[in-house]
């Protein structure tokens, strides 16, 4: 039995906006997403055949969990006899708008094409990634990276300092769903993404911090106001930036120095779900591997 241990990261929208719905009911997105270093260890290990799947959170252990269905889709396209025993330690936390499930599939994907040495290209797994989720791909690829159509389309941006980040999660859930279906069409069109962008080949980096933006926010900081509190209170600690992150509810800010964001942290720990964390380049990184044994 063979075994790899991977860091999945998080996933963080550093702008979101929503350009138009679709005839098949999507929306056309356009967003920069970027990978954090807060993440879940994924353990997969090699077995004769099946898929076993345990966490340490309360979470589906079978075909439910997208994380079994990213094992499943590896051997239905590769064609291999074998199977797949997955743990999840989860430090992401879920339903939180961070593509804990996301990055997960996608470490599951990473681990699988090197445990079978099939040798998939990150092309041919992000093929496979956008049959189980829209942010699987990016989490496969990670880093800093402009994100359209359903967040499927990605292109890779100049890379962001290793920023330090704050992250605040209410207690409340919202469902992406149930966010889509609420939105305003007159917050539609590209007001934040863009100018982003252009900041950043400009390398004109106070400028992109200043000009991140969610146009997702007008719907859930009206349905969850502990949203609109963290956001007031992150701002009030020195913050560069203070955003919602995808449809929510956690709320994040960016922090240039390091003692900044130590310090907001230690002052709000104690009263909500917060993590400190920092912006990194990649996906997932692989912690070690176990060859053997059984």
């Amino acid at each position: 039995m063979d075994t790899i241990r991977i860091a999945a990261y998080a996933k963080l929208n550093l702008t979101l906006d929503v350009l138009r719905r679709r005839a098949d009911g999507y929306h056309e997105l356009s967003s920069v997403m970027q990978s954090v270093d807060l993440h879940d260890v994924v353990s997969v290990s090699t077995q004769a055949r099946g898929i076993d799947l345990v966490s340490d959170a309360d979470l589906p252990q079978d075909s439910d969990n997208v994380a079994w269905r990213a094992a499943e889709r590896f051997f239905q396209i590769t064609g291999i006899s074998g199977g797949a025993s997955i743990t999840l330690e989860k430090g992401i936390p879920t339903a939180a708008g961070l593509a804990g499930g996301s990055a997960d599939a996608a470490a599951v994907l990473t681990a699988l094409n090197i445990l079978y040495e099939v040798e998939l290209t990150l092309e041919e797994m992000q093929i496979i990634g956008s049959s189980l989720g829209a942010d699987v791909p990016f989490c496969l690829a990670g880093g800093t990276q402009l994100a359209e159509g359903i967040g499927d389309r990605l292109t890779r941006l100049p890379e962001l300092p290793r920023w330090w980040v704050v992250l605040a999660k209410p207690d409340d859930k919202v469902a992406t769903k149930d966010v889509y279906e609420g939105l305003d069409s007159g917050i539609f069109g590209s007001e934040y993404t863009q100018a982003f962008v252009d900041h950043l080949y400009a390398d004109q980096l106070d400028q992109a911090l200043q000009s991140m933006g969610n146009a997702m926010e007008s719907y859930t900081l009206a349905k969850i106001p502990e949203c609109r509190l963290w956001k007031e209170r992150l701002a009030e600690t020195g913050a560069a930036s203070v955003l919602m992150s995808g449809s929510g509810p956690t709320v994040f800010a960016v922090y240039t120095e390091e003692d900044e964001a130590q310090a907001a942290w230690e002052q709000y720990s104690t009263q909500g779900n917060l993590w400190m964390c920092r912006l990194t380049h990649s996906g997932m990184g692989v912690l070690d591997r176990h060859v053997g044994g059984s």
